[in-house]
């Protein structure tokens, strides 16, 4: 039932000389709503929750998001891709 959100992480060693220095990596976060308007609000919520704070030790960067509309099953989405640092 709306609103919902899913996710996916991946990351990838960051190499150097001595080994590996963190990880880097994209979370795809998309959040679903029954309308436009609800993603937004939702999607303004959840950027100001996470852009440029670290949460379990990665910090996090907004870097782009792409609005879906699904009318005929009565859903919209907004994927947010978020640049991750750890």
């Amino acid at each position: 039932r709306a609103p919902y959100a899913t996710y996916t992480l991946s990351e990838t060693p960051i190499r150097t000389k001595d080994g590996i220095a963190g990880y880097e990596g994209t979370i795809t976060l998309t959040v679903f709503s029954t309308s436009i308007a609800a993603v937004d609000a939702l999607i303004v919520r959840v950027i100001q929750a996470i852009d440029s704070k670290v949460l379990d030790g990665r910090k996090m960067y907004v870097a782009d998001s792409e609005i879906s509309d699904y009318p005929d099953i009565g859903l919209s989405s907004k994927d947010l891709t978020i640049n991750v640092l750890k």
